[in-house]
């Protein structure tokens, strides 16, 4: 079985290779490559994110949906940027009983319940460099919705810049919102495809096929089970996947 070219759905922008520090020259390499293998998801870099000045300038537009989601799920309600609106990683975006995303109907009446149409340019912000925010894009990118952004550095980078915050919960109008059936296969490598990936034995990868393992490197390297200040029960198995490479 011939590896597919894997997609990807996280976003890496270009410039962030120019003069990178501390990292191999063969790892860039393998970025690049990454980054080449793919034009639609190298136009989605080239736009995913947008900067605090154009989110302030754009608060009040209707045609924009601000979209906050946490780690810290109480964070929303001590302050955040005016019109936005919450998303609650647990809650909300998660089946209650099935261990994976909302359905198509909930996911419509999330996004119809918050204003957000077919053609609302939706824009995710949150703590932890993102993190949740980044977690809610995905969501939204399974269903289809392409336009989609994350506001560059997060709540931290609004708050220390000393942009306006506030505690009201605003009222927007409801929309209509029509979403096609997930079709994770364009956007998700699964097991067997990987499995298709590694060399004989399970030794490495196959040539061509590139993996990257994107946690914290203790996790990589087996050293913890998950990231560091977190309770370590994020794996059963400490380590990476042979072949991969950790960035």
């Amino acid at each position: 079985m011939t590896p597919k070219t894997p997609t990807f759905g996280w976003i890496m922008q270009p410039a962030l290779f120019d003069n990178p520090e501390g990292i191999a020259p063969g790892d860039i390499q393998i970025a690049r490559d990454l980054i080449a293998a793919n034009e639609r998801h190298i136009e989605r870099a080239r736009i995913a994110g947008f900067d605090t000045i154009w989110v302030e300038d754009h608060m009040g537009d209707q045609n924009v949906r601000i979209v906050e989601s946490d780690e810290d799920v109480l964070l929303y309600d001590q302050g955040h940027v005016p019109g936005a609106v919450k998303l609650d990683w647990h809650t909300d975006l998660q089946d209650p009983i099935v261990r994976d995303y909302v359905g198509r109907a909930r996911f419509e009446e999330l996004c119809a319940e918050r204003g957000i149409g077919n053609d609302t340019t939706v824009v995710f912000y949150g703590d932890k460099n993102n993190w949740w925010a980044t977690y809610a894009f995905w969501v939204f990118q399974l269903f289809g919705h392409e336009n989609a952004r994350i506001m560059n550095g997060g709540r931290q980078k609004w708050i220390e810049e000393g942009r306006p915050m506030n505690r009201e919960v605003p009222q927007h109008p409801r929309a209509e919102y029509k979403s096609p059936e997930r079709s994770d296969a364009e956007i998700r490598a699964f097991l067997d495809e990987v499995k298709a990936m590694l060399g004989e034995n399970g030794q490495g990868l196959k040539e061509g096929a590139a993996l990257v393992d994107v946690r914290s490197n203790p996790e990589y390297t087996g050293e913890m089970l998950h990231m560091v200040n977190y309770p370590q029960e994020g794996a059963h198995r400490g380590g990476h996947i042979p072949g991969a490479r950790n960035l």
